[in-house]
């Protein structure tokens, strides 16, 4: 970062065509795999209601961020 005098020139860093192929696959594999699981299972986004379990884990996630987010 700049600021903290750890900056580094991201330029600098020569890209390996192997690694850009190798993150296009699996870019690519993901989405697939996606469209895959939404096919095979129900999947309705919008007007579901969660349990009382789910938003147990959706405030564990939250206190998570949160705590991450202010840790120093």
């Amino acid at each position: 970062m700049y600021a903290t005098g750890k900056w580094s020139d991201p330029l600098a860093l020569a890209p390996t065509p192997g690694f850009l192929v190798l993150s296009g696959v699996a870019t690519g594999a993901s989405w697939v795999c996606y469209f895959r699981a939404l096919e095979v299972g129900d999947a309705s986004f919008l007007g579901e209601r969660p349990t009382a379990r789910e938003w147990v884990g959706i405030l564990m996630v939250a206190a998570g961020v949160l705590i991450l987010g202010f840790k120093r």
